[in-house]
Parts: structure tokens; C-alpha cells; sequence
């Protein structure tokens, strides 16, 4: 396995902290393309290591998006961490339909549904 960690800067300050796990055997020139990745993502706070690199203070909150990426045979061949400061960075996500890598039981009790028009959309 290689493990990949890494410091992005933004303007010259650690803003991003990443890390990778791939196999070698999967990865021996680069030459991966991902067919699929799935991602999950928490605010949380920052553990000792993240607040240190990305020179954070003691209650921080911070932005942890871990993923997974398979090839075209759906075989994982990344698996990530991506940690941002929660107050410094927005997030678009668009997504597909299913779910197939991770997979959660705390979901009960989550729906959606119509509301009443508020008086501004009438």
C-alpha cells in the first residue's frame, strides 16, 4: 500500500489536509481512472493532528470528507480523507441515485415532504 498525505495551501496557509490510501499492485504508473466514487461527509472536531497542520485553535470544527473511488471493474482502488476548516470553505455536491460502498443504519426518521406556500411565493 502507499499512504499519500499532503498539505494543500491556500494563499500561502494550510488549508487542506489529505491523505490516500492505494494498493500497489492496482496503481503501478498512475495510470487509474475512477468509474465510480462514493463520499461521506461530517463536521466534526478537529483531532489533535488536524488542528496542528492546519494550525487550527483548540475547539475547532473542521469539514471531513472520506471517499472511496473504484475503477471500471468496481474494484476500490482510493480510499481518502479530505479535511477542510468548517468556517473557511462551502460544498456543492450532485450525486447519483444509489449507494453501493457505504452504508448507514442512523438514516431512520429522515423524509421529505411538502410544506405550506410561504406568503412570498404565491
Amino acid at each position: 500500500m502507499w499512504e499519500i498525505r499532503r498539505q494543500r495551501l491556500v494563499n500561502g496557509e494550510p488549508k487542506i489536509y489529505e491523505s490516500a490510501v492505494i494498493p500497489v499492485a492496482l496503481a503501478p504508473g498512475y495510470g487509474l481512472a475512477d468509474q465510480a466514487e462514493e463520499q461521506y461527509l461530517e463536521v466534526a472536531a478537529a483531532d489533535d493532528d488536524e488542528r496542528r497542520l492546519l494550525r487550527l485553535p483548540s475547539k475547532a470544527q473542521v469539514v471531513r470528507l472520506r471517499g472511496l473511488s473504484t475503477d471500471q471493474r468496481g474494484v476500490p482502488f482510493d480510499c481518502f480523507t479530505q479535511v477542510y476548516p468548517a468556517l473557511e470553505f462551502g460544498f456543492y455536491i450532485s450525486g447519483g441515485t444509489s449507494r453501493g460502498l457505504f452504508r448507514t443504519t442512523s438514516w431512520s426518521g429522515w423524509d421529505v415532504a411538502d410544506g405550506p406556500a410561504r406568503s412570498d411565493e404565491k
